[in-house]
């Protein structure tokens, strides 16, 4: 959403300095070297350096302003998260879920297979409100894709949301279920933006027992196809 400070301080440096250049273009090529012109050119100088590093000091305080904005955007989201009710009684069960699967998963190493592996957790029950934790993720797709935000806004929820997405049982009930995936279309693009965007960055993606891109159809919906 927002570049570096410094990538932005150093194109507002090279903006003034082109300023400043071809401002100083303008002084006339037979003016006299008297000592009140010397003095007059350098004030005249002196002037439009003022006005590059006036420039440079404006285009500070927009990023600046813009960074606060992408700060105060990212702690209302987490706030909206951890103010709802039902999308908080999902993470609770999503991370002691995750417990247990990483638990299987140390203890099966040798021979692991999914199909052993027994939710204990998650249950029918809870599928309307682990379809309103998945939608809560959908809109930023949209944000993204349209470039309003850039996905490092929304990073403060990447486990909430990985520990969705890789979960076992939300895949098998929801997310990969036998021609359901288109309903899920945005999770799917998101998920792998994210993903992406972390593995480049070299950011842990909780995996859980399988990651969300081995579910079938995964590839054709990144590809823009439908199912």
């Amino acid at each position: 959403m927002f570049r570096k400070r410094s990538t932005r301080l150093l194109s507002a440096v090279f903006i003034a300095a082109v300023f400043i250049i071809v401002l100083g273009q303008s002084r006339p090529a037979n003016i006299e070297n008297t000592r009140w012109e010397k003095l007059e050119w350098a004030l005249e100088i002196f002037a439009k350096v003022a006005a590059g590093a006036g420039l440079i000091g404006i285009f500070y305080q927009f990023s600046r302003e813009k960074e606060l904005a992408e700060a105060d955007f990212s702690l209302r989201l987490d706030m909206h998260f951890i103010s709802n009710e039902h999308i908080r009684s999902i993470y609770d069960k999503l991370e002691r879920s995750k417990v247990k699967i990483e638990q299987f998963k140390k203890e099966h190493k040798d021979h692991l297979s999914c199909d052993e592996y027994e939710e204990e957790y998650l249950s029918d029950e809870h599928i309307i409100d682990m379809a309103n934790y998945l939608s809560f993720f959908g809109p930023f797709w949209e944000l993204i894709e349209s470039g309003l935000i850039d996905i490092s806004a929304i990073d403060i929820l990447s486990y909430r949301f990985f520990l969705a997405t890789n979960n076992k049982f939300l895949q098998d009930n929801l997310l990969c279920k036998f021609e359901k995936q288109d309903v899920w279309r945005a999770i799917y693009l998101l998920h792998n933006e994210w993903r992406q965007y972390r593995k480049k960055k070299g950011l842990s993606v909780w995996e859980g027992l399988g990651d969300l891109s081995a579910c079938s159809g995964f590839d054709e919906i990144i590809k823009g196809k439908s199912l």
